[in-house]
Formats: C-alpha cells, structure tokens, sequence
C-alpha cells in the first residue's frame, strides 16, 4: 500500500473512535429505553386484559355505554405502546451493527498503524530541523483534513443509507393506504383477502420506518460532529409526526420531504468533500517539496 494512502487511512482512526465513543453512549440509551418501554408495554396490555374481563367495573360500563369506547381506547393505547417498543428495539438493534461494522473497521486500520510509524520515523531521520518543524505542521494539518473528511464521508453514507430507505417506507406506506382503501369499500363479509393484505403491507411498512427513524437520528448526529459546515434547511429531517390513515406512521407526503431534503443534502456534503480534496492534494504536494529538497 502507498504510504500516503496509508497515512489517509490512518490519520481517520481519531474520527472514527470519537464515532465509537458517541455510539456506545447512544446504545447505553437505548438499552435503557427497550428497558422502559417493554414495561410501559406490558402494562398497557395487562390494561386491555383487564376490560375484557367480566368484572363489575366491566358490568358497569357495559350498562352505561361506555365499554366499546373504553375498550377502543385501551387497544389503541397498547398498540401505541408495541410501536414504539419495536420502534426502540430495531434502533438498538441497527446502532448494534453499526457498532460491530465500525469496531472491524478501527481494528483492521490499528493493525496497520505500527508499519506506518515505522516508515514515518525513517522519514523524519532524513530530514533537517526546519524542514522537520514543517513536515510536522504539514501532518498537523493533514491530519486535520482527514478527520473532516472522514465526519463528511460518513455522513454521505449514512445520506444514502436514509434515503434508500424512505423510497422504501414511501412504497410501503402507498401499498399500506391503497389496501386501506379496498378494504373500506368491500362489502361486509367479503374483505379478508384486502385485510390480511393490508396487515402484511401495515408490518412491513413499521419495519422499514423503524429503520428509517434509527438512521435519520445517527444523520443528526454525524451532521452535528461536522464543525462549521451549514447544511440546507432539512425541517423534514427534524421529526416524523406519525399522523395518518392508520394514526401510527407517517404519511407518504412526509416521507417524501425527507427524501427531497436528503437530496439537497448529499450535493452540499459531495461539494464540501471535493473542497477537502484539493486542500489534501495541496497539503501532500508541500510535503513532498519539503522530502525533495
């Protein structure tokens, strides 16, 4: 391997252990979270348990018409309560890969690091004092734009990451409301098919979403890491609200604004890498001349 590829790779480890560093925070988080949010699952199934029984509390609001209601309620408080137990359980799950992919990726670059130490003291020994104190300002500095380089290079994957998959919550999401829709217009009796169809497309639309909601919360942190870079307005980015026709996921026009701004994203973020790129190659053509002299 050519030593400056080698240097390259090597002078991203800092970036890429303070990325450790904040995901192992996140994942004690949400551990926590999971924790949390199976007992508030728990209880609210062990509340819709509860109305269902025959009880005189039950009796009770049977007699005054409020059980449908009531119990209408209590569902809907426990599937609120599934969704965002799921929703937690796949963000822990997906912050965990990240965790194993990026701890392989320090480690095989740690592997490398003795070997380049070694060539970059024969170097040093080659050189005069001033042309040394250069050399080590040209490295400070090179180390520096690698670090950035490395925060805008994750970043951009994770860019693509989200918007691979909101074009597939969005395809979800329509398959979700179209099924919706065939549903409501059978006629009593005759819609079972379109049902289950839709409780197949309504799963597989929270999964992908959950997967959404994990990778747009490690996009906000990967953007904040990166210092004094403004990105454009992202307002999408900030929230899914959840409101639509089955009351727990966000709508297909939602969707659609995350991936509109994730397209206004990724330009500004190629833009700034190709930036760093020319300071790089500006920055290895001043060491050489240093080496050369």
């Amino acid at each position: 391997m050519d030593w400056y590829e080698l240097r390259d790779r090597l002078s991203a480890l800092p970036a890429l252990e303070h990325k450790m560093e904040q995901l192992l925070g996140q994942i004690w988080e949400a551990k926590g979270g999971v924790d949390a949010l199976l007992k508030k699952y728990e209880q609210e199934r062990i509340n819709t348990q509860r109305i269902k029984k025959e009880s005189f509390s039950t009796t009770l609001l049977k007699l005054t018409g409020r059980y449908e209601d009531r119990l209408e309620k209590e569902q809907r408080d426990e599937i609120a309560a599934k969704l965002e137990y799921d929703q937690a359980v796949n963000n822990l799950s997906y912050l965990r890969g990240e965790q194993q992919e990026l701890g392989e990726r320090i480690a095989a670059l740690k592997q490398d690091e003795e070997t380049f130490q070694a060539e970059l003291s024969k170097r040093r020994k080659t050189l005069s004092a001033n042309a040394a104190s250069e050399f080590a300002a040209l490295s400070k500095e090179h180390d520096e734009i690698i670090i950035r380089m490395t925060e805008v290079k994750e970043t951009l994957v994770t860019a693509s990451r989200v918007h691979t998959s909101a074009q597939k919550a969005m395809k979800c999401m329509q398959n979700v409301n179209s099924w919706a829709s065939v549903d409501t217009a059978q006629t009593k009796g005759s819609g079972m098919i379109s049902h289950i169809a839709k409780y197949d497309h309504l799963d597989t639309a929270e999964e992908n979403v959950n997967t959404l909601k994990s990778q747009l919360a490690v996009l906000k942190t990967e953007l904040a890491r990166i210092r004094d870079f403004n990105p454009p307005e992202l307002a999408s980015i900030k929230n899914i609200s959840g409101k639509n026709i089955v009351d727990f996921l966000p709508s297909p026009a939602e969707i659609k604004a995350i991936i509109e701004d994730v397209d206004k994203l990724q330009p500004a973020l190629e833009l700034e890498l190709h930036e760093l790129n020319k300071a790089l190659e500006q920055n290895r053509r001043r060491e050489e001349e240093i080496v050369l002299k």
